[in-house]
C-alpha cells in the first residue's frame, strides 16, 4: 500500500462511514422484526425514500427480512385480501411531510370502505424523528390507537466514504426563515450518533449562532452521560466573549501544566479528533454563485439526489424525441461515487479542463485497443489482456460521462449563461455593476432561482438600498408572476438579501466585502488544470465558508480572530480535556513553516519526541513538558492521519465540497469526513426560500 499524500499511512482508530450504515440497518431491521406478518407490504411516500434506503440497505436484504412487495404511496395501489395468514403495511413517511401523512389518512379510509382494515395490520415508519404534528394529525382522524407508529432515527447517511447527509431538504428555510429549532435538535444528536459509533470527539469548534447552539447542546448532553455513568465531566465550552483572553493567556504561558488523562477513557478510542461546525449565515454568498466543478455543474443543470443522478435515455445519447418513440420513457441511473474509479478522478476537477481530460483518455482506450496487434508473445498478449481488463473497469462508465459533459459544454456555453457568470465573477472581484446590469440579466430566459441568487449576489458585495430592493421586486413579479409575490421580503427575512437604510450604511457594506475579501484572500489566480488553491471551484473565487473551515481545522483560527469576530455568528470552541490528550494526532495539522506549527519531523518508534530535532506542540494545547510522557503512553498506539469533521448546518454545495477534498488532500493532511444538512444549489435555494414547493433543476 503507497503511503498517503501529506501522512502516514492510515491505522489505528478510523471513522469508517460504514459504522452510519450498519447502524441504520440495524435500526431498521428491528422495526421489520417487530411489524412482521405472513405478507409483508412497504408503501413509500416518496420515490426517493427507496434511494434513502438503498444507500445501507439492498432490497434483497428487505426481502429476506419479510417484505414481499413494495408500492408508491401515491397513486394508491391495489391490495388484495389475503386468503390466509396476517397482512402488515408499512407505510414509510418523512416527519416533516404532513401531506404525505395525509395521503395515508385517505389511504386507510378507503381500505375502511373495502373492509381491508379488519384483516391488516397498519404501522407508521416515520424518520428521522417523532413529529408532534403527524400525532396531532393522527389524533384527529382518531387513529392515533389503530396504527402502530414506528420512529426509525436515521440522523445521518452516509452517502460516500466521505460525505454524510443528514437529507433535510428545506434545512435552510427551517434554520433562517422559520427559524425552526429542531435543525439545531437533529444535529446535536447527530453529532451524538457520531460520539456513540466513533468515541468522545476531543475537540469542537466553530463559527456561527446556530453552530454555538448546537455545541451547547452537546455539552449538556455530555455533562448528562457523565453524571449517568458517576464520572467527573472536563468538559469545556469557551464562548467568543472569553476566547481572546484564553489566546493571549495561552501564548505568554506555553509551559503550563500538562493535563492527564484517565486511563481506560473510551475516548481514547476516538477516531474523530476534530470537528469543525460552520453556520451557513457566515458565507451566504458562496452558494448562490455558480459552481464550476464538474459534480457541482451536475447538479445545477441536471441534478443530483444522493449521489445518483436520473437521466432520460433519449436526452443522454441523443436518441428520437419522446413523441416520436410513442413508448414509456426509460431513464438511466448513474451513481455517483467514489466506487466508480472514473467519476472519483473527474468529480472535483474545473468543467474547464474536464473536456480535454475525457479526450485523453478515451484516446488512451483507443491507443490500448490498437495495440492488440502489436503484440508478439504470450506475455506480451497477457499483460495487454490484463491491462485492458483494468481499463474496463475503470472506464465502464466513460460513455455515459462523455454524453453528459457534452450536454454540460452545450448548457455553459449559452452565450446567456455566459453573460451570467461574466457579472457574478465581476461581483466576487470587487467592480461596480450596475442595477440596470442586474435586472437586464433578471429576464427570461433565466430562471427564477437564478434571477433571485443574482439579486442575492449583488446586495452581499454591494449593499442594496429599499428603491433599489422595491425596484428588483418589481422585476421579479414582472417577470416570474405572482407565485413570486413574497420572493424578496423572505430572502430579506432568510439574510439573502441585505437592505441597507441610507447611503452611509451602502457603502459600509461595500467596504465589509472588500475588507473579507483581502482578509481571507477570496479571490485567488490558479491554474485549473493544476490547482494552487480552492479557488479554481468557484474561477478564482475562494469559497469563504471552506478558508473559515480550513483555519479551524489548522487551529491557525487564534491568530485571525480578529478578522472572524467581523463576520456574522459567535465563535465557540468545546474542548473535552480528558479526550485531547489521549487523541492529539490532530496536533500535526498546522501547515509547515507556520509559526506555531510543530516539526516536521517524527520522532522514531520508543524515542521521545524531546529526543528528535521536533520543535514544540502549539502553544496552549501541549506543553513541552508533557511531550514526553504523552510519547511514552502511545508509543504502543499506531499511528494515522488526523480526522476532522467538517459539519455544515444549513446545506453546502457540492463544489465546496470539492474544495474541501482539495485543501484536505494537499493543505490539511487530514483525512476530512463532511457531515451537512442538506446538499444545495443557488437555484434552489433562492427558490425554497421564496416559495413553497421545490423544484427540479433546469
Amino acid at each position: 500500500m503507497s503511503e498517503t499524500p501529506g501522512g502516514p499511512e492510515p491505522s489505528g482508530p478510523q471513522c469508517d462511514v460504514v459504522e452510519v450504515r450498519h447502524h441504520a440497518k440495524k435500526k431498521l431491521m428491528q422495526i421489520l422484526e417487530r411489524a412482521r406478518a405472513d405478507s409483508t407490504y412497504m408503501l413509500f411516500s416518496r420515490r426517493d425514500i427507496i434511494e434513502l434506503f438503498s444507500s445501507f440497505l439492498s432490497l434483497q436484504e428487505l426481502r429476506e427480512a419479510g417484505v414481499g412487495k413494495f408500492f408508491d404511496l401515491l397513486p394508491a395501489p391495489y391490495i388484495e385480501k389475503p386468503e390466509s395468514g396476517s397482512l402488515a403495511l408499512i407505510y414509510v413517511i418523512h416527519d416533516q411531510d404532513e401531506r404525505a401523512l395525509k395521503d395515508f389518512v385517505a389511504h386507510y379510509r378507503s381500505h375502511e370502505l373495502s373492509g381491508l382494515d379488519k384483516s391488516a395490520e397498519y404501522h407508521l415508519l416515520i424518520f428521522p424523528a417523532r413529529s408532534a404534528t403527524m400525532e396531532q394529525i393522527l389524533e384527529q382522524e382518531c387513529l392515533f390507537g389503530t396504527v402502530t407508529i414506528h420512529i426509525l432515527p436515521l440522523l445521518l447517511v452516509a452517502i460516500d466514504q466521505d460525505l454524510l447527509t443528514m437529507d433535510l431538504r428545506h434545512s435552510f428555510r427551517s434554520c433562517y426563515l422559520h427559524r425552526d429549532p429542531a435543525i439545531e435538535w437533529s444535529v446535536a444528536h447527530a453529532i451524538d450518533l457520531l460520539e456513540r459509533l466513533y468515541g468522545r470527539i476531543p475537540v469542537i469548534v466553530g463559527k456561527g449562532d446556530l453552530g454555538f447552539a448546537v455545541c451547547a447542546a452537546v455539552k449538556e448532553r455530555r455533562h448528562a452521560l457523565d453524571s449517568s455513568l458517576e464520572r467527573p465531566s472536563n468538559t469545556q465550552f469557551v464562548s467568543s466573549d472569553s476566547l481572546a483572553k484564553l489566546v493571549d493567556a495561552a501564548s505568554n504561558n506555553a509551559s503550563a501544566s500538562p493535563i492527564h488523562s484517565k486511563a481506560g477513557d473510551t475516548a481514547a478510542l476516538a477516531a474523530i479528533d476534530k470537528m469543525v461546525i460552520v453556520d451557513r449565515s457566515v458565507d451566504l454568498l458562496t452558494p448562490l454563485l455558480t459552481q464550476f466543478t464538474y459534480e457541482g455543474a451536475l447538479d445545477e443543470v441536471v441534478g443530483i439526489r444522493l449521489n445518483t443522478l436520473k437521466v432520460e435515455k433519449n436526452i443522454l445519447f441523443g436518441e428520437r424525441s419522446r413523441q416520436a418513440q410513442r413508448v414509456k420513457i426509460d431513464f438511466l441511473t448513474i451513481p455517483l461515487t467514489s466506487s466508480d474509479p472514473l467519476f472519483c478522478s473527474i468529480r472535483d476537477l474545473n468543467f474547464g479542463v474536464l473536456c480535454p481530460y475525457i479526450a485523453a483518455r478515451r484516446q488512451r482506450t483507443l491507443q490500448t485497443l490498437e495495440s492488440v496487434d502489436d503484440a508478439e508473445t504470450i506475455s506480451q498478449l497477457r499483460k495487454l489482456m490484463s491491462a485492458m481488463r483494468v481499463m474496463e473497469q475503470e472506464n465502464r462508465t466513460l460513455p455515459a460521462h462523455d454524453h453528459l459533459v457534452e450536454r454540460l459544454s452545450k448548457e455553459l456555453s449559452d452565450e446567456h449563461r455566459l453573460r451570467l457568470h461574466d457579472l457574478e465573477l465581476r461581483y466576487v472581484a470587487g467592480d461596480a455593476p450596475t442595477l440596470e446590469e442586474l435586472l437586464a440579466c433578471m429576464e427570461r430566459p433565466t430562471s427564477a432561482g437564478r434571477a433571485l441568487a443574482l439579486a442575492g449576489i449583488h446586495s452581499l458585495t454591494r449593499g442594496m438600498t429599499q428603491e433599489e430592493v422595491d425596484e428588483v421586486e418589481a422585476k421579479v413579479l414582472s417577470e416570474f408572476g405572482w407565485r413570486y409575490a413574497l420572493a424578496i421580503p423572505r430572502m430579506v427575512e432568510s439574510g439573502l438579501l441585505r437592505v441597507c437604510e441610507s447611503q452611509a450604511a451602502l457603502q459600509s457594506a461595500q467596504r465589509a466585502y472588500a475588507r473579507t475579501s483581502n482578509k481571507f484572500n477570496l479571490i485567488t489566480k490558479c491554474e485549473y488544470s493544476n490547482p494552487a488553491d480552492i479557488s479554481y471551484a468557484y474561477n478564482d473565487y475562494a469559497p469563504l465558508s471552506v478558508r473559515i473551515a480550513s483555519l479551524f481545522c489548522s487551529d491557525a483560527w487564534k491568530g485571525k480572530l480578529q478578522y472572524l469576530k467581523e463576520l456574522p455568528g459567535d465563535e465557540f470552541e468545546l474542548r473535552d480535556e480528558d479526550a485531547v490528550m489521549e487523541s492529539n494526532w490532530w496536533l500535526n495539522l498546522l501547515p509547515s513553516g507556520s509559526a506555531s506549527a510543530a516539526s516536521t519531523t517524527t520522532p522514531s518508534s520508543g524515542s521521545p519526541p524531546g529526543a528528535s530535532t521536533a520543535a514544540s506542540p502549539a502553544k496552549g494545547l501541549v506543553s513541552a513538558s508533557s511531550s514526553s510522557s504523552l510519547w511514552q503512553r502511545r508509543s504502543s498506539i499506531p499511528t494515522r492521519r488526523p480526522t476532522i469533521a467538517v459539519v455544515f448546518i444549513g446545506g453546502v454545495t457540492r463544489a465546496e465540497i470539492s474544495a474541501i477534498r482539495w485543501a484536505a488532500q494537499h493543505k490539511l493532511r487530514a483525512d476530512v469526513r463532511i457531515i451537512t444538512t442538506d446538499i444545495i444549489t443557488g437555484p434552489n435555494l433562492c427558490h425554497n426560500v421564496a416559495t413553497v414547493e421545490p423544484i427540479n433543476p433546469s
